[in-house]
């Protein structure tokens, strides 16, 4: 035999020792050494900032349904917690069979649309003054609106006169 053929035999052989040594070691192991778990690490979530409510803006317009539940909230009181709900929608679906009581709460609910209408835009009429910049010394083409409506196309800020 050639001496490449002797080096490649002796080098199977460790490999089988080595081979051998390793599958003892893993049959006296513990299922929980042999398998290893990773877990990934956690994302967390940005946290989103809540835009500020203005506490001058109008309570928004409610529906017929959130308008019934408002008038028989004191009756639903005396239900217990968990069965409120329930209650409420029983007599919701009971309302819904007349058409005429139906009518009337989709009535209110459109009085109640028509009111947040006109406070929406009191309160925008209001809120858009509040934006408006004016030069004192009369000069009306240095009037800046600071409302943002019209994302700065038209705002002069620094009253220069390239128009």
């Amino acid at each position: 035999m050639s001496q490449s053929n002797e080096a490649l035999i002796s080098r199977i052989e460790s490999l089988e020792t080595l081979v051998a040594n390793l599958a003892t070691k893993l049959t006296t192991l513990s299922p929980m050494e042999t398998t290893k778990t990773i877990t990934p690490a956690k994302k967390t979530k940005a946290s989103k900032k809540k835009k500020a409510k203005d506490p001058n803006a109008p309570k928004p317009k409610k529906s017929a349904y959130n308008l019934f539940c408002i008038s028989i909230k004191e009756t639903l009181k005396t239900h217990e917690p968990k069965q409120r709900f329930k209650v409420q929608a029983e007599l919701w679906t009971e309302e819904k069979k007349n058409p005429d009581a139906v009518k009337a709460w989709q009535d209110k609910a459109s009085a109640d649309k028509i009111r947040f209408e006109k406070e929406i835009t009191a309160y925008k009429a209001k809120n858009d003054t509040e934006n408006i910049v004016v030069d004192l010394s009369g000069d009306e083409s240095n009037v800046v609106d600071l409302s943002g409506d019209d994302n700065g196309s038209n705002c002069d800020l620094f009253g220069s006169d390239s128009n």
